[in-house]
């Protein structure tokens, strides 16, 4: 098998072994589950290369808009086939053990060719293992002092096009102009090699090669003699020998003419130092990360006419996506679309497009508009698009580059004209860039087994969460899991499992058992927490939970670090705590209405129990206890069981919009616990939270689920309740006294304007203000519930924004609500106040 398959293998075994815990993703600490270590967070799953994890914690990728793809040629191709070679050195004529020094971004390390060699061996090749668009190469040479820099070379570059068996089809982007001896650092800006829009950015290549065409070899630097004898035998050049004539003229000549010479005929002796040429770095310069590489791996997809879609987000110049952009007859369907989906949101401003590298395969397509969407969707539920490009001609260059403002990307879309004319076209790269951390970007961890069932009680974490960034963290449980069998082959390959029965022995490999979550009985993910230290609201006790992180972000330069994520849990009270609340639906909307909230615990052999429940309503609804009822099922749904007055139960002290009693004592096996409450409807109704605990360990609540097995005489089973359609916006609008008398004698000082909002069950603010008869806005108040509907009430006192009273006279009292402009939304009303003195 191949090593992700034993990846594979490992977590299967550890599954349901809370000493493995921290291998699959976390760790069981007593009465916490938590994720914190690199290693933990690297077992969530997410999206291919979303997240960035290190030792301080996971955090949404950054994409950077300038890269060196030198330093990570290594991990390309993506998707790369069982013994394909990677990216990194191609080849080298000469020293080639050390030629991958030259791609690790260390200075003090180096490659040199071998002087011995024959000249025509003194280059390098490096293979970026995907097609770039670069700016500029930089070739840095040894310090001084570690080495020479290249007498004389040539830089050249290819993308793959026209390569012959191991030739490939080079073309030269720099070289040294003159000798060179003290240059240590070269810098080569790149310009397309291919027709291109007259504002396109770089080249386009895979290949680079450098080759040294010439060296001083042995005679790098004249020495004196005693610093001759000081080198190391490898580094010890060329010695000359000379003679002189009477004139005092040298010439040269060798050693052994030289000790023929009589002293008086002996010129000078002079000592060389070896050339060490040493090649430190070859930094390619890019436009930044190609997010488009990994679009597949990351889910992502191409869809629309043509053939082999996908190869244009391959990183291979040499395949392509080919479309036909015009027949020579007229086509059934003219108006066609490609869509590209990323497979996660980025922040983008920068596309280039590459043709196909067989030009028999035409060029890159013509006649298109561009369009871009972040994934928000139309009223219609389509996407919301936005236009960066439009072109006309069949014909374009063959490098094009697409600019635009930095914004949310998920989805490319080419609307086009299929012509006539029998023209193709296609791509052989689609390439995206941008700058910043990802938009947003979901993990979810692995399947947590905590071996029995819990009582998951809260949600803990520790972040970094810079202005414009957001953490959200959903929970979903359940109690039963399903196991999915992979199979292989003896070779690695995956087969379904017709396939693998009917292979011999010998060629069947492993089959894994992977535990899933089984959908039907699981709870759907929860609405997101917000806050750290929130109750969890997914079902529970429960064996099984997955937890779900969503970081986001409205600001490319910010991101959210999450360091340590902890799921609270501990024995339940009960089995399970079954709610329901009837009525189901009220008469009427804004009038004082009696609900029963009904409790039955389903208790199991050594359970505590339960004495305190706690009911928290939606929006804010105030709620006033009547009564409390213990009794059978049949007893509590008409009305009856055992009244425990109020000063038998302890009513704890809580918002407005929660109830939290105490009983006496624990609720029996066999009885339902029924908490009588009145309440004024305003929106479109109310849905209510219940938990249940012990005073024993008071605050440790465990979850109420709706459930219509809770009192089976009551035709319920879900704990909200509806207020019948009408009016929707403001209502009832009144006022103490019409007349204010703002003297401070205590009578009539300031008006009490009351209202309603009915039916507006979202965040809005509603404003009071105070005009002259001439429009002029004086006074303002703006309230801002998360739950519009309610009543209101607002004092004026009779004066203006800067506390100055007004004067006498008549005013308009306006209410509004920042509502939509539905036409059945009354957001307006106006009364006439009179202020006198």
């Amino acid at each position: 098998m191949t090593s992700r398959h034993w990846a594979i293998w490992t977590l299967v075994i550890a599954l349901g072994c809370r000493a493995a815990a921290a291998q699959e993703g976390y760790a069981i600490r007593g009465d916490r589950i938590v994720t914190q270590s690199a290693n933990q967070w690297r077992q969530w799953l997410f999206p291919f290369g979303t997240v960035d994890i290190d030792s301080e914690g996971a955090r949404p990728h950054f994409v950077a808009s300038e890269l060196n793809a030198s330093l990570n040629a290594h991990r390309f191709p993506l998707g790369a086939d069982e013994g394909e070679k990677e990216g990194g050195i191609l080849a080298a004529g000469s020293g080639l053990a050390g030629a991958a020094r030259i791609l690790d971004g260390n200075g003090d390390t180096y490659w040199e060719p071998d002087l011995d060699d024959p000249q025509d061996l003194w280059w390098v090749a490096i293979d970026l293992g995907r097609i770039v668009s670069a700016k500029r190469i930089v070739l840095r040479f040894a310090r001084d002092g570690d080495g020479d820099p290249f007498y004389q070379f040539r830089l050249m570059v290819a993308d793959g096009e026209g390569k012959v068996g191991d030739n490939l089809d080079y073309h030269l982007v720099g070289k040294t102009e003159r000798p060179n001896v003290d240059q240590r650092e070269f810098s080569f800006d790149l310009e397309p090699f291919q027709s291109a829009d007259p504002h396109f950015t770089g080249d386009a290549f895979r290949f680079v090669q450098v080759v040294m065409t010439d060296s001083r070899l042995g005679k790098a630097e004249e020495i004196d003699s005693l610093a001759y004898q000081d080198l190391p035998a490898d580094l010890q050049g060329t010695v000359e020998y000379f003679g002189r004539s009477r004139s005092g003229s040298e010439w040269l000549l060798d050693r052994d003419a030289y000790e023929l010479l009589d002293l008086s005929e002996r010129g000078s002796i002079r000592y060389y130092r070896r050339e060490q040429p040493r090649l430190a770095e070859v930094e390619v310069w890019t436009l930044g990360e190609n997010i488009s590489l990994g679009a597949i791996q990351r889910g992502g997809t191409v869809e629309g006419h043509g053939f082999n879609p996908t190869r244009s987000l391959d990183g291979d110049y040499t395949t392509w996506y080919g479309l036909q952009q015009s027949y020579t007859r007229e086509a059934a369907e003219p108006e066609r679309q490609v869509l590209f989906d990323l497979g996660a949101l980025y922040w983008l401003d920068l596309f280039h497009f590459l043709p196909p590298a067989a030009r028999s395969a035409g060029g890159t397509l013509g006649n298109y508009r561009m369009k871009l969407s972040d994934g928000s969707l139309a009223p219609d539920g389509s996407l919301q698009w936005v236009q960066v490009e439009e072109r006309r001609a069949f014909r374009q260059p063959r490098f094009q580059e697409v600019r635009f403002e930095l914004q949310k990307v998920r989805y490319i879309a080419f609307d086009y004209l299929v012509g006539r004319g029998g023209n193709r076209a296609g791509w052989s790269e689609l390439q995206a860039y941008g700058e910043g951390y990802q938009p947003e970007v979901v993990l979810e961890s692995p399947l947590i087994d905590l071996s029995s069932s819990m009582n998951l009680t809260t949600l803990h974490w520790e972040a970094d969460v810079p202005p414009g960034t957001r953490i959200e963290v959903a929970t979903r449980t359940g109690d039963q899991t399903k196991v999915n069998t992979t199979y292989y082959r003896s070779d690695g390959a995956e087969v379904d499992k017709k396939a693998y029965h009917k292979l011999i022995a010998a060629l069947k490999g492993d089959s894994l058992n992977v535990l899933v979550v089984d959908e039907e009985t699981w709870s759907p993910w929860s609405k997101p927490h917000l806050l750290s230290g929130q109750v969890i609201t997914s079902p529970s006790p429960r064996r099984f939970l997955k937890t779900q992180v969503r970081l986001s972000s409205d600001d490319p330069q910010n991101a959210v670090l999450l360091r340590r994520l902890e799921v609270s849990f501990s024995q339940p009270w009960v089995g399970r705590a079954l709610g329901e609340v009837f009525p189901v639906q009220v008469e009427r909307s804004g009038e004082d209405t009696p609900l029963t909230f009904f409790v039955r615990p389903v208790r199991r052999v050594g359970d505590l129990g339960i004495d305190e429940v706690l009911l928290i309503s939606s929006g804010g609804t105030p709620l006033s206890l009547q009564e409390v009822r213990l009794g059978s099922a049949a007893e509590v749904a008409t009305g009856g069981g055992e009244a425990l007055g109020l000063d038998v139960v302890e009513v704890l002290e809580t918002a407005a919009d929660s109830l939290w009693v105490r009983l006496p004592n624990a609720v029996g096996r066999n009885e339902v616990l029924a908490v009588d409450v009145l309440t004024a409807l305003f929106g479109h109704g109310v849905s209510f939270a219940g938990r249940v605990g012990n005073r024993d360990d008071s605050g440790t609540w465990q979850l109420v689920e709706a459930d219509q097995e809770a009192v089976a005489e009551v035709e319920s089973g879900v704990l909200r309740v509806l207020v019948p359609s009408g009016q929707v916006g403001l209502a009832d609008l009144t006022l103490d006294t019409k007349v204010l008398t703002p003297n401070g004698d205590g009578i009539n000082d300031a008006a009490r304007i009351g209202f309603e909002v009915l039916r507006l069950d979202g965040t809005q603010a509603v404003i009071v203000s105070v005009h002259d008869l001439a429009g002029r806005r004086l006074w303002t108040l703006e309230q801002v519930r998360e739950r519009a509907s309610g009543q209101y009430e607002v004092v004026w006192e009779g004066v203006d924004d800067a506390g100055k009273r007004v004067p006498p006279g008549t005013y308009i009292l306006r209410v509004e609500v920042d509502a939509d402009a539905r036409s059945n939304v009354r957001t307006q009303i106006m009364r006439l106040a009179h202020v006198v003195y």
